[in-house]
Order: structure tokens, then sequence, then C-alpha cells
């Protein structure tokens, strides 16, 4: 076994893993590099792939190592422990077992499966943001929904028709599997939703998808309608925020977490 660590910049987070999944890997770990964007480290069993990955990830300044045939996947699952996010979720894999703590609203997730586990600062940036500006029987839309996790958060909290897609078709189809019919999902991009037709938005993208997107987001709203968004550190906020700004959209609020934000708007100007 070896492992094969790649640098990017958030923007390609997401490709990238699929990427690394599409050349068999059997596992991915992430790690933070302050100013230097993110760290993936891949593990692959197959030794003799190591020159044609290192060819395909060149612009990731690629290096690989041997690492000890363990079970390192079993150590992993044993480390993700449950999570209480906010004050209400509760973020447990799906082969826990760990009771619930009362007053929490359980939500099962399925480490591996897709973008969105529930570990990263930037998903719990907007699990949290829900439980403040999610109104009961909203209509909810989730941009770029990986594996799920922020619609099914929505349908916990309380919403009415939850609507959700992604531009990978393998995402949609896992987070298809995951919704149970609760979520009606799609293989697409924001230009499918109808106009004035969503209350809450939830985006968890990146800074410069999200700036191009701002008035389609915007457009999309009902008055009165409200957006979520996380996936970019805080050199970006500035950029977001007035790209939203220029498309109609007022900062409710903006938090931040583990060198990530997460910001809340709304497409009326906030009351003084």
């Amino acid at each position: 076994m070896f492992s094969l660590t790649l640098d990017c910049a958030p923007a390609e987070h997401d490709q990238l893993l699929a990427d690394l999944y599409e050349c068999g890997t059997a596992g991915i770990v992430e790690e933070e590099v302050p100013g230097a964007g993110l760290r993936l480290r891949a593990f692959f069993d197959d030794n003799g792939a190591r020159d044609a990955l290192t060819a395909r990830f060149a612009a990731h300044a690629p290096f690989c190592r041997d690492e000890e045939d363990i079970d390192w996947m079993a150590g992993w699952r044993d480390s993700w422990q449950p999570t209480p996010v906010g004050e209400k979720f509760f973020l447990v894999p799906v082969w826990s077992g760990v009771p619930t703590p009362a007053g929490r609203w359980r939500l099962e997730v399925d480490p591996g499966m897709a973008f969105g586990t529930g570990s990263h600062a930037t998903t719990q940036l907007c699990l949290e943001a829900l439980e403040r500006y999610l109104r009961p029987g909203d209509t909810v839309f989730d941009l770029g929904t990986g594996s799920g996790i922020l619609a099914r958060g929505a349908a916990l909290a309380g919403a009415g028709r939850i609507y959700a897609c992604d531009i990978d078709a393998d995402s949609a189809a896992v987070a298809h599997r995951a919704y149970q019919q609760r979520v009606a999902v799609f293989a697409g991009s924001l230009r499918s939703v109808r106009k004035a037709s969503v209350d809450l938005m939830l985006a968890n993208i990146n800074a410069e998808t999200l700036s191009s997107l701002a008035a389609e987001l915007a457009g999309a709203l009902r008055e009165g309608g409200r957006v979520i968004v996380s996936g970019f550190p805080p050199r970006n906020q500035e950029r977001v925020t007035r790209a939203f700004a220029k498309a109609g959209l007022h900062a409710l609020e903006a938090q931040e977490k583990d060198g990530w934000v997460g910001m809340a708007f709304s497409l009326t100007a906030p009351k003084r």
C-alpha cells in the first residue's frame, strides 16, 4: 500500500476528490494547510499505479510514500466519533449505535460516500445557520448537495418541500439513495430552478462559484428568502459579500470556524 499526497486550492477540492475515487483510492484523508489551501492524502493498494497517478496529478505537487500494510480504514472508522453540532444536530456515522442525546436531531452520515460527511467546518457552519434561519414549512433548495447532508438536516429542522442538485451525477445518485424520497434531487444546476420559488437556499461551494451565481441565487428566492453559504476562507468573505450585495442580497451574519466562513443573507434588507 502507498499514499499519494496532493495540494489543491479549495475551488479544486470537489473535482479532485471525484478524480481520486475514479482512480480507485481506498480512502482519503484531508488537512488544511494555512495560507496554502488543502492537502489530500489518498491511499492505494496497487503499487504499480504510482507512476500513472503521479503523472495524472502532476499539477498538484504529488508525493508518494509507502504505508504500513494495516487495516487503516477500520482504524479510521473507529476514530470517527459522533459529534454534536450547534444546539440541535447530532452527527453520527451510520455504523454507530451511540444513542441520541435528548433534544437533538440524529443526522446519520456515511463518510466516504461523497463530499459532505459533517466533519468539515463548512458543513457544520451551514447546519448551525440552518437552526437560526430555517422556518417551519420553508421550501429549501440545496445547491451542490454532495452527500445530501444539508438537505437532510433541513428535513429534520422542519422544512416543507426540499429540492437538491449536484453537477456530479454520482453525487446526485448517492444523495438520492440517502434521501429515501424525502427530497427531490437531480443532476444539474441552478438554471433548472424556477424563479421566486425558494424560501431558503443552501450552498456550500467556493467563493468563485458563489460570486458568479449571486444573481441566479437571488432570482430563485421568494421575497424575504434567505441564503446560507460556506466553503471559503475569511480572505474571500468581502468578495462574496460584494457580489451578493450587487444581486440585492443583504448580509445577516458571518461566522468563522477553523479558518472557514459561513454566512447568511436575505433578499430584503434586515430591520434595524
